[in-house]
């Protein structure tokens, strides 16, 4: 495998599983140093004029999991409560106006199940009235990537690292809500954090990182609630759908032109983080050997 290199993709800083997923918290922070990029869009932030925190809502999302696919994601989408009714009210008028129900990325792309039978000019029409509409009313989008041989590759030359990053899946999502935890941490953010997920067979990996990022005291009190929830009645996990596919097609083809769709996407704060083979080598025996201690002190 080579080495893949994404304009605008950075390897993102990792983070300690919780104690049930394998490394003690302590080890994994002084084995991994931190090297996460600052996120535009959480620099600037707002007040009521009560003084009251702003809550922003994450709607989150995964692609990649199933057996044979080539890259694994998960991306996410944050915005205020007021922007996110907006966007929906404005995203199912637009996907109503062209009979679709349920907007999935994968079928628009292909034209398969609700898209099936289209022509290239209705689904560019589609796309060129939707896409928009989702930097308009986000604050940030970010997703976190992984080629999958490259992270089975490296687990079957150390076996025990996948105690210490736990499934393709789970790695993903630990690290993205630790790049967010590290716009929590800036100084007097103003703003509290609740999430929801796509309800899938993920769910308790995802519990667990949420858990892990609750027991961190500086900034348990800046985080809300993880909840699950079907694109079907959730609209804003549209959105974080539209993000995964694109940040997993942006690395499965890399020589590929960028589509028009992610395009769109980058008008808005836009940050695609990749868990390179690089990082993943260079880190490996370290997470292992800590693995190991970790069986043997809970054999």
């Amino acid at each position: 495998h080579q080495q893949v290199k994404l304009h605008g993709l950075h390897a993102p800083a990792p983070r300690p599983k919780s104690e049930t997923m394998g490394l003690p918290l302590a080890d994994f922070y002084a084995a991994i140093s931190t090297t996460a990029a600052p996120i535009r869009g959480l620099q600037s932030h707002r007040r009521s004029q009560r003084g009251e925190a702003l809550i922003i809502k994450t709607y989150m999302d995964e692609t990649g999991v199933h057996d044979g696919a080539p890259v694994t994601a998960v991306a996410a989408y944050f915005a205020d409560a007021k922007s996110w009714k907006k966007f929906t009210r404005k995203w199912v008028s637009t996907i109503h106006d062209f009979g679709i129900s349920v907007f999935h990325m994968n079928q628009y792309a292909q034209r398969h199940g609700e898209f099936d039978g289209w022509t290239q000019e209705k689904q560019r029409a589609l796309g060129e009235r939707l896409f928009h509409l989702i930097p308009e009313h986000t604050r940030f989008g970010m997703s976190v990537a992984m080629i999958n041989s490259d992270f089975d590759e490296i687990s079957k030359d150390f076996p025990n690292i996948r105690l210490a990053l736990g499934s393709r899946y789970s790695c993903c999502f630990q690290w993205l809500i630790s790049l967010v935890i590290d716009r929590l941490k800036a100084p007097d953010p103003a703003w509290r954090l609740g999430c929801i997920h796509e309800d899938n067979d993920y769910k308790g990996d995802a519990i667990a990182a949420w858990d892990w990022a609750k027991a961190e005291r500086d900034v348990a009190a800046r985080l809300g609630t993880l909840a699950f929830a079907a694109k079907t009645d959730c609209v804003p996990l549209q959105a974080a759908d539209v993000l995964a596919w694109e940040a997993q097609k942006a690395l499965a083809e890399p020589n590929r032109p960028e589509r028009k769709s992610l395009t769109a996407l980058r008008k808005g704060n836009l940050s695609l983080q990749v868990m390179d083979r690089k990082w993943l080598r260079d880190n490996a025996p370290r997470l292992d050997a800590l693995a190991a201690k970790a069986m043997a002190r809970n054999p």
